[in-house]
This record gives structure tokens, C-alpha cells and sequence, in this order.
């Protein structure tokens, strides 16, 4: 069989011409035909490695040693040109046109056939690769991410597949595409579920958020390690808010709510909204909106601009203001006359109270009438 006619099948691309090759040398164990064996193998291999007979995909005949074979699958979805481009190889595929599956046979052994894992290291981070997937279609990126789901789960390829999903730039930012790896470094938030709702609110209080949603629908989404909701809730939390709408400040309230690890508590702890006195404070420390305050109570009232109904259940209940802040918190009263302290909560001093401040303050004259004004505190006063 004459492997320049073969090279000449090919060149016309006669779809299964390199069938017509013998796929494995003849035995030359048999002492019948040994010899005979011998120099048709030595001239068919000597053919095989000199003659171009092999259609590339660039539609010229190549030898032996100027193709390369990719057995990956990953050729399939970014093109011939571009897998040989990020293997930094001038060799070149079979053509598509002809049938190749002859060429895995040992006998073509200087094909270069590249393992599964040089072809996972050498795309990751590669630039050609990446401005690939920046322009891809939908259809091409599912594919990909088909074929990296595919790898992973050989586990001698997982590490190599997770360092490709880790520099792939899954994320959009307006004009800029960021790898979890890039995302990571300078502070950008990765738009979830969650996010969506406040994307632009965030936006608005300086985070850069992608434009791209990523969630559970995404067939990377368990490969790749997000920031955790609580700890981006706690940059949240630093924000300056006064550039947010009454509306906007309780959108973001609301929606928090529904963060991981994010739970009542932790919502009571972000100033978002204000006081009567116009400063930001946490509803954990506020009462709910009331008239007629003393001056001194102004700092734990909710403004009557920021309150609505919904926001109760973080508030202290009109119940609660004395024990969760005056009794808790006295520090924050200390400059409050003790009479007036005591006149606004007399329905709930007691005379246990009044002994802790004659422990805290000592048997002062300030605390005098207060100590006439409670039950079974004279006697403690005068042992002080």
C-alpha cells in the first residue's frame, strides 16, 4: 500500500482514506514470511514517518510529527486553530474531514498527543483562552463548563480543574471580566440571589457588584468558593448610608434579612436608620416612634420619617426602653438628671435599681430623693 496515494486521497479529502493504511506492522516471528515481513515494515515505517499523508485542519498534508491529536475533547468547542494557538504548538489537528481515529494506533507514534492534564494547565490563565470565553456564545460556555464538570470528577484531575475554574472570568462588571480570583483580590461582590434584589443599592453606597447573576443554576456554581454572606454582610454594615432614600435604607434592611448566617440579631446591629435627632443608630438600640420625648431621649427613638410597622419586631418595645436601655446602658444616661430619669420611668424603677446606683454612684446627695421616692431603699442608703 502506497502511502503517497493515500496522501493523495487525502488531499481531496476522501473521507476514509487513511482506512486504507495497515492499522499494525506484519509479525516477523514466523520464519515463513520473515523476511518478507521484515521489509515491509521497515519501508511502511520509513514511509509513515517521511511522507505527508495526513489532511490538517488547515487543509494541507502533513507528516507524522506535524499533527497533533487532541484527545481531550476540548478542540470539539474552541476550535481547532485556538486549541493549537494555547498549546503554543505549530503542529496541527486532523482535518474534520476525513476520518482519523486510525492515527491513535501505536504504529503512528509520532503524533504528539497531548494528556488531559497539560491541556487543563496550560488553558488556565491563558490569554488567549480567556478573550475566547469573553466573546463565546451561551451555547460554547455551556459546553465548556460541561466538559470541566466532566474532568472533575477523574480525581487526579480535580486540583487542575479547580485552578481552571478559579482564573476563568465567570464574572461580567460592566465593560471588565473577573476571574473568583481577581474578585477575591480587590473586594468586588459576586451578584447572587440574594444580591440581585440590592444590586443597585449597593452600587449606590460604593460596592461593585457584577452584572452577572451566579447561583445554583450556574454548572460551575459548587466549584466555586463565593465570599460568605455574613462577612459581606459586615462590610455592608460599615457603609455610609446617608446617600440612600428612606425607601432604599429599608429595601437593603429587609432584604439582608435573608443573607446566610444573617439573622435577627446581626440586623439589629446596622445603623441604617436614624434617630430624632437625625444621627444613624442601630434599631437595637432605639425604641419605636413616639411624641413628646424628653431631649434626653431624642438618641433611642426611631425618627418618625424612618418608622413603619415592619421594623417593630428590631425595635425595643415601649415595655422593654427601661430595662434594655436605662437599666443595660446607664453610661449612656449619665448626664441625665436622676430626677428626670426617674419621673419619665417611675412606673418602672425599682427599688433593686436603686440600690445598684447607690452601689455604682455611692450614698451622694443626688441620689437622696430618688431614695425617699423608692420602696425599701432607705435603709441600704444609710448602711452605705
Amino acid at each position: 500500500m502506497r502511502v503517497e496515494w493515500v496522501g493523495e486521497l487525502a488531499q481531496n479529502a476522501e473521507h476514509n482514506c487513511l482506512n486504507l493504511l495497515p492499522r499494525k506492522l506484519f509479525d516477523e516471528s514466523s520464519l515463513d514470511v520473515q523476511q518478507l515481513s521484515y521489509h515491509f515494515n521497515t519501508a511502511y515505517k520509513s514511509a509513515l514517518e517521511s511522507k505527508p499523508f495526513i489532511l490538517n485542519h488547515k487543509g494541507q498534508l502533513a507528516k507524522q510529527d506535524e499533527i497533533i491529536i487532541d484527545k481531550t475533547g476540548l478542540s470539539k468547542i474552541i476550535g481547532n486553530q485556538l486549541f493549537c494557538d494555547v498549546l503554543h504548538t505549530e503542529k496541527r489537528l486532523p482535518s474534520d474531514a476525513i476520518d482519523s481515529e486510525i492515527l491513535d494506533e501505536k504504529i503512528f507514534e509520532k503524533i504528539e498527543k497531548p494528556k488531559v492534564v497539560e491541556v487543563i494547565e496550560t488553558i488556565t490563565d491563558n490569554s488567549n483562552f480567556n478573550q475566547w470565553f469573553i466573546t463565546s456564545t451561551e451555547d460554547e460556555k455551556k459546553n465548556l463548563f460541561d466538559w470541566i464538570v466532566e474532568k472533575y470528577k477523574v480525581q487526579s484531575y480535580e486540583q487542575y480543574c479547580k485552578r481552571l475554574i478559579d482564573s476563568i472570568q465567570l464574572f461580567q462588571f460592566g465593560n471588565d471580566h473577573k476571574s473568583i480570583n481577581k474578585v477575591a483580590l480587590d473586594g468586588s461582590i459576586i451578584t447572587t440571589k440574594h444580591i440581585a434584589p440590592i444590586r443597585n443599592i449597593l452600587r449606590k453606597i460604593g460596592f461593585k457588584c457584577s452584572d452577572t447573576i451566579f447561583d445554583e443554576t450556574h454548572p460551575l456554581y459548587k466549584f466555586v468558593s463565593i465570599p460568605k454572606e455574613k462577612d459581606l454582610f459586615d462590610r455592608i454594615k460599615e457603609s455610609d448610608f446617608s446617600v440612600l432614600t428612606q425607601k432604599e435604607r429599608l429595601t437593603l434592611f429587609l432584604k439582608l434579612k435573608d443573607f446566610d448566617g444573617v439573622g435577627e440579631s446581626k440586623q439589629k446591629e446596622i445603623a441604617l436608620f436614624r434617630n430624632l435627632d437625625g444621627d444613624f443608630k442601630p434599631l437595637g438600640q432605639m425604641a419605636m416612634y413616639r411624641d413628646n420625648v424628653p431631649v434626653w431621649m431624642r438618641p433611642f427613638i426611631i425618627s418618625k420619617d424612618d418608622y413603619c410597622a415592619e421594623l417593630n419586631k428590631y425595635l425595643i418595645s415601649s415595655e422593654d426602653v427601661f430595662n434594655d436601655l436605662v437599666k443595660e446602658k446607664f453610661d449612656d444616661f449619665k448626664n441625665v438628671p436622676l430626677e428626670d430619669l426617674y419621673d419619665y420611668f417611675s412606673n418602672q424603677w425599682t427599688s433593686t435599681f436603686t440600690k445598684s446606683l447607690i452601689d455604682r454612684l455611692g450614698a451622694t446627695v443626688q441620689l437622696l430623693d430618688i431614695v425617699e421616692r423608692t420602696d425599701g431603699a432607705k435603709e441600704y442608703f444609710i448602711k452605705k
